[in-house]
């Protein structure tokens, strides 16, 4: 039973622009938002601002489908035709990517590489209904950790190159603390993100990547089959990257909502489970609050008893609202990311896990400054914190 309850009107959020945005930024519109729309396009719309804001937070598509298919009428001609050739640009630029993945899918069955896409064509396809009507700049590509060195062989045979040119040691941590591998087309048309899990070991937050294979399902995209992550799977992984950057982009909240309005048969009490079991419940329910207080999604009853037993999600919502559309040079209104962490998560474990964590496991720049052979890797754990201490003390400094 989904709850009727209504979304909360966002005080902070007072512009008619920003609030027009919102009310394109998804695939279906209901009645209660349409009415507001009508209403708002009689308001003084910044459109030029719009549009940019539109593609800065990638929902420019939504803008312009919502737009064009009810207010052509309404909306200025040049603005709807500005919209109109940004659209098919990004449509253009999404078909060619989708085409792309499927050869790099290809390449990897070929050589008994097992490979599961998301994000990017697959979620444009199997959630939003439409390739065009998702932006997005990269293809994430998930493999087992045992395959990466071999793929990275493979993409450096077919015409791409490493982003960051790692030595043999800067290598090894990297594979042991990060989470993925970048690669850029030779001729920087594709950039592409070989995933062996979902967030840095620093992060602290315990989702076993292999977990994802034991449910996959199967999506068509351009005709091809593909794998693809289970909904309850994907909305958790979503709700874990958003809260990991900050939820900078509207679209990341677009995304849990077009999910959430896709699979009307998720199983609530699964995800609820297997989040609360990994210590992520509440960056899962800060997700699910974004989607409702910005975008109006609906949850069963089992979602919001969740919500609102914990206050500190309504207290992370507001921090996210309040710096969204902020101006770029309000630097007060930025998160600060350490603290956001903290609060997102619901344990005191997780909590002294991520801060020991930040201190003490090394990263490419440790590696970068003691290279060190493999066999003597540990030390690395112990190095961090005094090189640390010297940079902080060197900032002080000067």
């Amino acid at each position: 039973m989904l709850s009727t309850k209504e979304p909360p009107r966002m005080g902070l959020i007072t512009s008619e622009t920003v609030e027009l945005l919102l009310c394109c930024a998804r695939t279906h519109v209901e009645p209660a938002t349409a009415e507001r729309i009508k209403y708002l396009l009689k308001e003084d719309i910044k459109w030029e601002y719009l549009i940019s804001l539109s593609n800065q937070h990638r929902v420019l598509p939504l803008l312009y489908h919502t737009l064009n298919k009810i207010y052509s009428d309404t909306v200025p001609k040049n603005v709807l035709e500005t919209l109109r050739v940004n659209f098919y640009a990004i449509a253009q630029r999404n078909l060619f990517m989708m085409q792309e993945l499927l050869k790099l899918i290809e390449l990897f069955k070929a050589h008994n590489i097992p490979a599961i896409p998301f994000k990017g064509p697959v979620l444009a396809t199997a959630i939003y209904g439409n390739l065009a009507f998702r932006q997005f700049g990269d293809l994430d590509i998930l493999l087992h950790k045992k395959d990466i060195l071999k793929a990275k062989e493979l993409m450096l045979a077919h015409d791409y190159h490493a982003w960051h040119q790692l030595s043999s040691a800067e290598e090894t941590v990297h594979l042991r603390v990060q989470f993925e591998y970048n690669f850029l087309r030779n001729d920087n048309q594709v950039f592409v993100e070989l995933h062996w899990g979902f967030t840095p070991k620093y992060f602290a937050f315990d989702f076993d990547p292999e977990s994802v294979w034991e449910d996959v399902q199967q999506v068509s995209i351009g005709g091809t089959n593909v794998s693809n992550l289970s909904p309850e799977k994907l909305l958790i992984i979503l709700c874990v990257h958003g809260t990991k950057d900050l939820w900078q982009r509207l679209s990341w909240i677009s995304d849990i909502a077009e999910v959430v309005r896709v699979h009307q048969t998720i199983n609530w009490q699964n995800v609820l489970q297997q989040a609360k079991k990994l210590g992520g419940e509440r960056m899962l329910l800060l997700g699910l609050y974004l989607a409702n207080k910005l975008l109006g999604t609906s949850f069963p009853n089992e979602v919001w008893q969740r919500i609102e037993a914990d206050s500190v999600v309504d207290s992370l919502a507001t921090r996210v609202c309040q710096q969204l559309f902020c101006d770029i040079d309000s630097q007060h209104e930025k998160i600060d990311e350490l603290s956001f962490y903290l609060q997102s998560r619901e344990y005191l474990h997780d909590k002294i896990r991520h801060l020991l964590f930040r201190a003490f496991v090394p990263t490419v720049a440790d590696s970068a400054f003691f290279s060190l052979p493999k066999s003597l890797f540990f030390l690395y754990y112990w190095l961090r914190p005094f090189r640390l201490l010297g940079k902080y003390c060197l900032n002080a400094l000067k």
